[in-house]
């Protein structure tokens, strides 16, 4: 069940039926050598994510594709990243509007350490 694919009806729908969760998809936009290109995090937390929503039937919201990336962007042109206290601004300001919606949880698919926040910081 992904966000962007519903209408505004059937958002309010979904949670007005009780559903009380969402999955925000947590990625990067980074080197990964020569063998992987920059999008790989972003591909896998939103695989991650849209399996598991389609297995369970919790909402997913769209992927962030930016990540804390400090230390890539010197040398590695592609990488594209925000310090900590921006990406926590950006992933908190998604679960307020997910609660806002109706959401009661939500929680964060991530397929590196550097975009993890502690959940007792997190709606």
């Amino acid at each position: 069940m992904l966000l962007e694919e519903m209408t505004f009806a059937e958002v309010k729908q979904y949670f007005a039926d009780g559903n009380e969760m969402a999955i925000i998809p947590c990625g990067s936009t980074e080197q990964h050598g020569h063998h992987l290109v920059l999008g790989t995090d972003t591909f896998l937390a939103e695989t991650l994510a849209r399996r598991l929503s389609e297995k369970t039937g919790i909402l997913c919201a769209p992927a962030v594709p930016f990540g804390y990336a400090e230390y890539h962007k010197d040398g590695y042109p592609g990488t594209i990243g925000f310090d900590q206290d921006l990406l926590y601004t950006i992933y908190y300001s998604i679960a307020e509007q997910l609660v806002q919606m109706g959401a009661k949880k939500s929680s964060l698919s991530t397929a590196m350490a550097e975009t993890a926040i502690p959940s007792n910081e997190f709606p």
